[in-house]
């Protein structure tokens, strides 16, 4: 629960930039501007792994204070300041597929996400129970980290495949005019 609250802690300055992200994107979204939605996504992705990177700077300097915020208890203590790093790539893998995920719903198309979504996050319980078996919290923690890899690739190319379609919707009428062109000739 310590490395849980500590992740929270810092995942929700990547929503935070996520959604912000959202009505910046909206004037580029309507003129079927790619180029910019995409700038506005990337421009949001540094933004968020700033954030991410300076907040897991502050709690890996203030580590023990900071997990010691949470629990007195030397056990789980001693095992969450171990995980530090290993956390620490949790919430940037789960910030940066954040902001993809705001990206695919500033466009407008978010079931590439619950499709990913489902694909990373499914087998990753259908392997935690194992896992964790094997391996104990770390090896679940790691499991969690490939997933989350994993979802970020995923957001990232759908993302990439969606926003190129904006294209051509914009085009979409025009080929319409040439068609109905071409039919009264």
């Amino acid at each position: 629960m310590v490395a849980v609250s500590l992740v929270n802690v810092m995942f929700t300055a990547a929503v935070a930039i996520g959604q912000a992200t959202i009505p910046l994107m909206s004037p580029h979204v309507k003129t079927h501007d790619v180029g910019g939605v995409r700038r506005g996504v990337a421009a949001s992705l540094k933004v968020a792994l700033a954030a991410v990177v300076v907040l897991g700077l502050v709690v890996f300097v203030f580590r023990s204070p900071a997990v010691s915020l949470f629990t007195q208890d030397t056990g789980p203590r001693d095992l969450v300041l171990g995980m530090i790093p290993l956390i620490l790539t949790v919430v940037m893998t789960d910030a940066l597929q954040a902001v993809l995920g705001f990206g695919l719903i500033a466009i407008k198309d978010t079931l590439p996400s619950l499709a990913a979504f489902a694909a990373c996050y499914g087998a990753l319980a259908l392997v935690a129970v194992p896992v964790a078996a094997a391996g104990g919290l770390s090896a679940l923690w790691t499991a969690l980290a490939c997933a989350n890899a994993l979802l970020c690739v995923g957001q990232a190319w759908f993302f990439r495949q969606r926003s190129g379609r904006l294209r051509d919707h914009a085009l979409a009428p025009h080929r319409q005019r040439q068609a109905k062109d071409y039919d009264h000739s």
